[in-house]
């Protein structure tokens, strides 16, 4: 009996192994894809809260002065005559096809027929794959941005929804996730030890996306450090509350609060907030960030 027990747990593991190695990136990219594009034609057909309540996973979260539960939040909320609209530009997925990112822009109008906008900004999503195998938002965060070049309908996919050429050898997700925990110390340390560009330098992806209240996402380590270099006044730290990996161990990300403040006046916070962090290991192993957003709480909700 027990033999037969043992060969039938074996058998069925091969199975497990085999769809796992039949796994496609680059088919799990666009089907995430496709789900963030029925998110969004589900928020401008029946309204946003209605997409919200069906694309978000149980856990998922959004940030509403704090990164709370989303379908809570949603659940508590009327319907409203008000359209929130966005198109996903650029996506990319874990080796595993469990766990990916797209960002994009984003509008609101107080009501459908508006012919400006009242808001617009873009957009960050990271999806997890679920135990029923359907993509499912697992965490919603944005910034804010002057208006745009153009209009919504005319952004184009920056790239044919494959997964970048950074492929690195798989790692168990559990230590994948201690490594991932370990660089936000390390990352948070550097922050209080040099100026906020010199501690990002060595973390940063050379095509990192970085996300900030009222202006348009920075790409590249120029570009971020030159952010960076403009704000060497603040001093920044983050408390993770937690972190995610691929079971391939190649994509994670990290989310918690943060606090900036003036370094002449270390008792009085500037601001204070939620931040999302995504990584990728890079072909050589090391953790590099991808894109990183934040999103402050405004003073009169502090």
């Amino acid at each position: 009996m027990k033999k037969t027990i043992m060969a039938l747990f074996f058998s069925l593991s091969l199975v497990a192994g085999g769809f796992a190695q039949k796994t496609d990136p680059a088919t799990e990219l666009r089907a995430m894809v496709e789900t963030e594009r029925d998110f969004a034609r589900t928020s401008v057909e029946k309204g946003t809260r209605e997409a919200f309540l069906n694309f978000l996973a149980d856990d998922g979260l959004i940030f509403r002065n704090g990164l709370v539960n989303g379908k809570k939040v949603w659940n508590e909320r009327p319907n409203s005559p008000s359209q929130l609209a966005w198109k996903p530009v650029f996506a990319d997925v874990a080796g595993a096809g469990d766990l990916g990112y797209d960002t994009g822009p984003w509008e609101f109008r107080n009501a459908a027929a508006d012919k400006k906008p009242a808001a617009q900004g873009f957009f960050v999503t990271v999806w997890r794959k679920q135990p029923d195998q359907r993509w499912r938002a697992a965490l919603d965060m944005g910034s804010t941005t002057p208006p745009l070049p153009e209009p919504l309908e005319q952004w184009k996919p920056l790239a044919d929804y494959r997964p970048s050429a950074k492929k690195a050898r798989p790692r168990k997700p559990d230590a994948a996730k201690s490594e991932l925990l370990k660089l936000e110390t390390e990352l948070n340390k550097a922050a209080q030890k040099k100026s906020l560009a010199e501690a990002y330098a060595d973390y940063a992806d050379d095509e990192v996306r970085i996300y900030r209240p009222d202006a348009f996402p920075l790409l590249g380590r120029k570009a971020m450090a030159a952010m960076l270099s403009a704000a060497r006044k603040r001093q920044v730290t983050w408390q993770p509350a937690a972190a995610i990996v691929s079971q391939s161990g190649d994509l994670g990300y990290a989310y918690g609060t943060y606090e900036s403040k003036d370094v002449q006046a270390q008792d009085k916070p500037v601001e204070n907030g939620s931040y999302l962090r995504i990584w990728k290991r890079q072909p050589a192993g090391k953790w590099k960030v991808v894109l990183e957003v934040i999103n402050p709480i405004p003073k009169a909700a502090g």
